[in-house]
């Protein structure tokens, strides 16, 4: 207090020596007018409380030096403007009011609060309408620290080494299961056998109700039908794809035969991955093997991923090695070409039908019913975030003995009866409603045969479904198969010597014409931004998804060909187009997080059609008790997709009606499968707008709240210019928060930084990794104290 009193004091008695020394000025000196000085100039009227000027505002009243630079004009004989008079009476008013506070506390906290609230209520108001529609979380781990790639990969590991723990007993448990059963049947059915074509047959789970699980391979140029041959050295896209540096799993009837000529040349390329003793070498293996990665010596044999390495293991033990091997070996691909048989199987000269007959005489309720292998297939996928393992539709369509009546064993409640009852072939009259267990997963691929087309596709007429192909849909009413490739007469190596070679045909040999293809996307990706930034398994997947030639009597998919008929050449472009274009334009890959949504402009023409899918590896679902024809849905996060066109029309994805599985695919909400496609033939040009939002919260594999990264693929948009990384706006949003706000693309990934020094000092991370949602992307910073200086990196 006395400071300020003084400090008052000085300034009246400095007010006063300046009003005497002008007016001696005006008296002694009127004919000696200095020029004006620079310097600050305030006016003696108010000098406590008026602002000061940079110049004198009366330069025809003189102005003294009070201190250096500082300046005081006489201006208390000039009357009062109106705008004086009433800052003059405000000010009055102010200090009038400080006394009163001043002697009231209470009034001063209360007025002290107001004046908080409403700073409060303007940085909300900031907040709300710049910052709050963009804000993203960053990624964080279960103890709340920030994720990074190095982090997830690691925790991918362990989860992927303690599922196959849980695996591996579950396999012994179903071991016991199976060799009881083998031990108490009397229906002549052992734990294994070979057929008489050679085909090697293992009962390896005992099912609900009892039934035994037979496992088998689907056996019965593939590369020209799918376009792959555009894409290897020489083709006319000059990519040079081979596969190079790509691992592929393997898991099938038996061993592959290592020292075929095939898988020989420059180093063995093909490892055996569960074999203690002598290998027990496979036709179906080997000719699988060789469509996948054989290296071409004889030309018409060359494989899909002809320089890709080959993990290999029998199919026995698949669910315990998948989770071990995928994350100790960076497997991103793997092709099953085998399944169960359900329905009509003949065995050792005798016919069985395994249906439950207290059920249905005529279908076998375990056709399309989402069981525990498939719940497992999803949990191993789910769990691997970056590993597609493909699986072939099946053989089952049309089988079953052609004359009837015919004896045979079948089912009826927990007894086994030997009856000659009439069925119908599997898949009934129309030939659908026969994928078997594996094939009912909602995170796998599943690829259906067709005819090979010589020539290539040109259109739907060219594609001659196999007559034995599985189709859908699943009992909840899913699209499977998911596409279709050539898989009759596939030309390939063999087990008989190092120079064999054989003709095959089968869903077995359709799947790992895919499987290699994705193998090339690998090696494309890879060759781009290396090994340590792996695609989503949802990615590869929706790209394939989105580029199929149409193969069925109508637009859209069906529950014959599912999406269509594989275009490797397409799949390849649209990969490639997104890496040239450095913006995200055709592939992005998108953490939701529960609550929010995605949103961005596309910019389409109408001299092409236009085509969105969005694919995403959801949970595994909860099997419903067994039954026929279940349709307990098994989706658990449910996204969807619309695409807004230029005039404001919402178009919805394809649906299909399981009720009606002939019906041609409409356009709805599709609340059923974790794939979503919008196609529009005849795009209006302009700006479209892509929407992805979701029902209900987001859920992981436990239940609990969480974010599901999902993969979105474009087709037939044009690629717009990259968008620089760079804040846009910051504010203060609170007394200790800030937000900060930048451009984005849909799809990027960045990191907020900050130091304390603008020009000096180590960047410290302010977030986590941030996955853009929208084209602005807002966070919100402690601000607690001090300066503060913050940077944006885009991360990828």
């Amino acid at each position: 207090m006395k400071t300020t009193d003084w400090t008052k004091t000085r300034a009246a008695i400095q007010i006063s020596a300046a009003i005497v020394a002008l007016a001696l000025g005006g008296v002694s000196h009127a004919q000696v007018r200095e020029p004006p000085k620079p310097g600050t100039y305030y006016s003696a009227k108010d000098f406590e409380w008026s602002p000061p000027w940079p110049f004198n505002p009366h330069p025809e009243l003189e102005a003294v030096e009070i201190a250096p630079g500082i300046f005081v004009f006489d201006d208390t004989a000039i009357p009062d403007t109106p705008e004086q008079a009433a800052a003059r009476a405000a000010h009055q008013a102010a200090v009038e009011h400080a006394k009163a506070l001043a002697a009231n506390p209470a009034l001063a906290e209360a007025e002290r609060a107001a004046r908080q609230a409403a700073q409060e209520a303007a940085w909300k108001a900031t907040f709300l309408a710049e910052f709050a529609p963009w804000i993203v979380t960053d990624e964080r781990d279960a103890l709340g620290n920030a994720t990074t790639p190095a982090s997830l990969e690691e925790a991918r590991k362990a989860a992927l080494l303690k599922l196959g723990e849980q695996t591996a007993r579950d396999a012994e448990a179903a071991k016991e299961q199976v060799a009881a059963f083998a031990r108490t049947n009397t229906i002549g059915l052992p734990e294994s056998w070979t057929d008489a074509e050679g085909r090697r047959h293992i009962i390896d789970r005992i099912g609900p109700e009892g039934t035994p699980y037979i496992k088998h391979a689907h056996n019965l140029g593939s590369a020209i039908t799918v376009g792959a041959t555009n894409l290897w050295p020489g083709g006319p896209l000059g990519l040079g794809l081979t596969g190079t540096n790509v691992s592929i799993g393997l898991w099938d009837e038996g061993h592959v035969l290592t020292n075929h000529q095939e898988f020989v040349q420059s180093g063995l390329r093909v490892s055996l991955m569960d074999v203690t003793g002598s290998p027990v070498y496979n036709d179906h293996s080997t000719h699988v093997a060789g469509t996948l990665g054989a290296w071409g010596v004889v030309g018409a044999a060359k494989g899909f991923s002809h320089r890709a390495r080959i993990l290999s293991s029998d199919f026995d033990y698949d669910f315990q090695e998948m989770p071990p091997v995928v994350g100790t070996n960076a497997v991103r691909v793997s092709n099953h070409s085998y399944g169960y048989d359900f329905g009509w199987r003949f065995v050792g000269g005798t016919w069985y039908w395994l249906g439950q007959n207290n059920w249905s005489s005529t279908e076998d309720w375990q056709f399309g019913y989402y069981d525990d292998v498939a719940r497992t297939n999803d949990m191993i996928i789910y769990t691997a975030r970056t590993f597609l393992p493909v699986f072939s539709s099946g053989n089952e369509n049309w089988a079953g003995p052609t004359t009837q009546p015919v004896w045979h064993w079948s089912r009826y409640g927990g007894d086994w009866r030997w009856t000659n009852s009439i069925r119908p072939l599997d898949g009934g009259a129309e030939g659908f409603h026969t994928v078997n267990t594996y094939g009912v997963s909602k995170n796998n691929l599943v690829v259906g045969a067709v005819e090979k087309i010589p020539g290539g596709y040109t259109n739907p007429t060219n594609v001659s479904l196999a007559w034995f192909s599985s189709a859908g849909p699943t009992d909840d009413g899913r699209i499977k198969p998911d596409l279709v490739a050539a898989g009759i007469g596939l030309y390939s190596s063999t087990f008989t010597n190092a120079t064999s070679y054989g003709a095959k045909s089968g869903t077995s040999m359709a799947a790992p014409s895919v499987a290699g293809v994705l193998g090339l996307l690998t090696d494309l990706h890879q060759r781009h931004f290396g090994t340590q930034q792996p695609l989503l398994a949802s990615s590869p997947k929706a790209v394939v998804l989105n580029t199929t030639d149409e193969a069925g009597a109508a637009a859209g998919p069906d529950y014959l060909h599912g999406w269509g008929l594989l275009n490797a050449t397409r799949a390849v472009r649209l990969m490639t187009n997104n890496i040239e274009s450095q913006s995200l334009a055709h592939l992005k890959e998108v953490r939701l997080v529960s609550g929010d949504y995605i949103e961005f402009p596309i910019v389409a023409t109408n001299t092409q059609p236009l085509r969105v899918t969005i694919c995403w590896t959801d949970p595994a679902g909860t099997f419903p008790p067994a039954g026929l024809n279940p349709t307990n849905l098994m989706l658990v996060n449910d996204l969807d997709l619309r695409l807004i066109s230029p005039s404001g029309t919402t178009n919805y994805p394809w649906v299909l009606n399981s009720a009606n599985r002939t019906a041609a695919a409409t356009t709805g909400d599709n609340f059923r499968d974790n794939v979503e496609q919008v196609e529009v033939a005849n795009p209006q040009s302009g700006v479209w707008l892509v929407r992805v939002t979701h029902k209900g919260q987001l859920r992981n594999d436990q239940g609990a709240v969480a974010d599901q990264r999902v993969s979105i693929a474009l087709w037939g948009n044009l690629a717009q210019p990259p968008v620089l990384p760079r804040f846009t706006q910051i504010a203060m949003v609170s007394s200790n928060a800030v937000s900060l706000r930048w451009d984005s693309e849909v799809g990027r990934v960045y990191k907020v930084q900050d130091r304390d020094d603008v020009a000096s000092g180590a960047w410290q991370d302010s977030t986590g990794e941030i996955s853009a949602t929208k084209t602005s992307t807002a966070v919100t910073l402690s601000a607690d104290s001090g300066n503060r200086f913050y940077r944006l990196v885009q991360l990828r």
